[in-house]
């Protein structure tokens, strides 16, 4: 296998344990999946922006908010300069807000990526998140 093959699935496979983090509330798990000092920037779907650490505190909190949400993170484009690579992939969120009506509400968007291979392997270092579309009720979200 090549090396750029290896990183190639290597990503991949850090995209997939961002998702299976958020929806299992394993948050440390994000320990794995971002750079200590990574840029977290949510600002525009949860007036959030913050370091690894900061980001697992935020997510504990909003996170109780729902019954149920999986995260879908597909479509992805990566480009691969030695220890560094962007990526752009799409977002799908289908939820269930807890003590709702049982109503599924989703969202739709990019996430943009600053990836870097580390000791342990390759980590985000900076992440935005470009929402696109949603199902939102009025003023519950941007």
């Amino acid at each position: 296998m090549t090396d750029w093959v290896r990183d190639r699935l290597e990503i991949d496979d850090l995209l997939t344990r961002y998702a299976t983090a958020i929806d299992t509330r394993g948050f440390d798990l994000l320990d794995e999946v971002f750079t200590e000092d990574a840029d977290c920037d949510y600002e525009v779907v949860g007036n959030f922006r913050g370091d690894r650490a900061a980001f697992k505190a935020w997510l504990t909190e909003v996170m109780g908010f729902f019954e149920f949400h999986m995260h879908y993170v597909t479509n992805r484009s990566v480009t691969l300069e030695g220890d560094e690579a962007t990526a752009v992939s799409y977002l799908y969120n289908p939820c269930v807000l807890k003590g709702g009506d049982g109503t599924v509400l989703s969202e739709g968007g990019r996430y943009h990526d600053h990836i870097v291979r580390t000791a342990d392997g390759w980590r985000i270092a900076a992440r935005r998140e470009e929402p696109v579309w949603h199902t939102w009720p009025p003023g519950l979200r941007p």
